[in-house]
């Protein structure tokens, strides 16, 4: 977290999860730019198949001045 910014790296098990990830932090209405810049697959494992993803989001001023 630096200047508002906050930035997760993660796992998921669907690409589809990642995606409503990022659509309900938009809709809590207190983070502007959210964005998922990376998403890749982990192959490695056909067991445990997964994707790891970054996601960006940056906390709205008026959100900041509530706490």
């Amino acid at each position: 977290i630096a200047d508002r910014v906050i930035v997760m790296n993660g796992t998921s098990s669907t690409r589809v999860s990642i995606g409503e990830l990022q659509y309900n932090l938009k809709e809590l209405g207190i983070f502007d730019e959210v964005h998922v810049s990376t998403i890749n697959s982990n192959e490695e494992d056909s067991a445990n198949f997964s994707f790891n993803f970054n996601i960006s989001f940056k906390l709205k001023e008026e959100a900041k001045n509530e706490n």
